[in-house]
């Protein structure tokens, strides 16, 4: 199982990702800090929007 977005090697385990992203929403959604779809969603954007300096900055 896909637990993280650093395991995301592929498109099928970006689908496992998402997959799993929703089952935890379903379960415990109430306690992510973007609780609600457009907040997540506008929080998504922005991680993709900086994520080559997330990459730069982690060094991966």
């Amino acid at each position: 199982m896909i637990t993280s977005p650093e395991s995301v090697e592929s498109r099928e385990d970006l689908a496992a990702f998402v997959q799993a992203l929703r089952r935890s929403h379903a379960e415990e959604g109430g306690a992510w800090e973007n609780a609600d779809l457009p907040s997540f969603l506008d929080a998504l954007s922005a991680w993709i929007g900086d994520a080559d300096g997330w990459y730069r900055s982690t060094g991966i």
